[in-house]
């Protein structure tokens, strides 16, 4: 067995070795592969280079170690490449399992070598179908295979096992490492293009939640949310839209006011007034729909005269016609949204901004504001 030197380690770390209750020199490379996974690369580089020093590194170490480097500008991440490459050409004829092929196909990616790349990729699945090969039993192995499969662009397969993989990630325990966030983004950005909103939307908050998400993530989730009918799920999503650019977040800010909008509300209608389903309306069709409705809105606040009291027949009257409008409007404006087409521009210009920012504007005036109230729940009778 090959001796470490704590040396090498730091003083907080080789500290932590020497009060360790087992052998850390024995554990030290399936703990760098354990940093690693789980994206700890700073970490994982100090054990690498323990490894690599110590003589121990093969190519899949060695390839661990230079993407590490290259995570911190390390101007060695090249060389390693290199050494990585050899490594792990040599070991190919060898390899029992998926390993040494997948970082090798990564490798040569990294090299702008796409065709030898394919083709690495091609031959381990094949060797896999022809038994030559170990099948994976672990999330990363499954998660190695399926990323083997993308890079010959078969995505069926490539998306089967990394639900698999994602799935395997998380019974053991791994539930943001970097195998996680990436297998997410390819399945959501995959059903969220196939129009599979549950399962866009389910991976997307996979990916979120694994601390991953540009402003465009957060908005797709937020649209596959309404989609599915979570509308507060939906503005929360938003929310986190427009934190990730406060100054280009018009979209998230008025597509959040809408889902909060519709989480308040009963439902929102499958259709039109005219039983014409949301899907069968073209972009200026919807544009007149909402103008429409917010004409209808601003007429209803109007019948009422400040300074005249309202009956409260009148009241029942006007407020019956808000709850027929503010569905209606909602739903129109949400669908024109989530097509993608600027719901900013259209309120600001068709004048109907307040009705989205303001919820005063869907009531009668002196209306107080009504809150739902949370049911108890009954006590099993005895």
């Amino acid at each position: 067995m090959k001796r470490y030197s704590n040396l090498m380690l730091g003083p907080s770390l080789a500290i932590a070795l020497v009060l360790s209750p087992t052998p850390a020199t024995a554990d030290l490379p399936a703990e760098a592969v354990s940093l690693y996974d789980q994206g700890r690369f700073e970490e994982a580089a100090v054990l690498l280079e323990q490894i690599d020093a110590a003589g121990d590194a093969d190519g899949p170490m060695l390839y661990r170690l230079a993407y590490c480097r290259r995570k911190s500008g390390d101007a060695r991440s090249g060389k390693t490449q290199d050494r990585a490459r050899e490594a792990l050409e040599s070991a190919l004829s060898s390899a029992t399992d998926l390993e040494i092929p997948f970082y090798l196909a990564n490798t040569y990616e990294n090299l702008g070598r796409k065709e030898d790349a394919r083709r690495i990729a091609a031959e381990a699945t094949a060797g896999l179908d022809q038994g030559d090969l170990n099948r994976p039993t672990t999330g990363s192995g499954m998660f190695q295979l399926g990323k083997l499969y993308a890079d010959q662009a078969l995505d069926e397969q490539a998306a089967e096992w990394y639900t698999q993989a994602v799935k395997a990630l998380a019974e053991e325990g791994d539930l943001v490492g970097p195998y996680v966030r990436w297998a997410s983004r390819f399945l959501a950005e995959r059903a969220f293009r196939a129009r599979d909103f549950e399962s866009a939307q389910k991976y997307y908050t996979s990916l979120t939640e694994a601390g991953e998400g540009e402003q465009v993530d957060f908005d797709r989730l937020a649209v596959s949310r309404v989609r599915v009918g979570k509308y507060k799920q939906a503005a929360s999503a938003w929310k986190q839209a427009e934190l990730r650019k406060p100054a280009d977040a018009d979209r998230a800010r008025y597509c959040g006011r809408l889902a909060k909008m519709a989480s308040k509300l009963d439902a929102l209608p499958g259709e039109a007034p005219s039983g014409k389903p949301w899907h069968q309306f073209a972009k200026d069709e919807l544009q007149a729909l909402m103008s429409e409705l917010a004409d209808q809105a601003k007429k209803t606040r109007t019948e009422v005269t400040e300074g005249e009291p309202l009956s409260e027949e009148d009241r029942v009257r006007l407020r019956a016609r808000f709850e027929e409008i503010q569905p209606m409007f909602v739903a129109a404006a949400l669908e024109y949204a989530i097509r993608g087409h600027s719901i900013r521009e259209a309120a600001f210009f068709g004048g109907y901004a307040p009705l989205i920012f303001h919820p005063k504007d869907w009531r009668i005036p002196g209306d107080k504001v009504q809150r739902k109230k949370k049911r108890k729940k009954k006590k099993p009778t005895e």
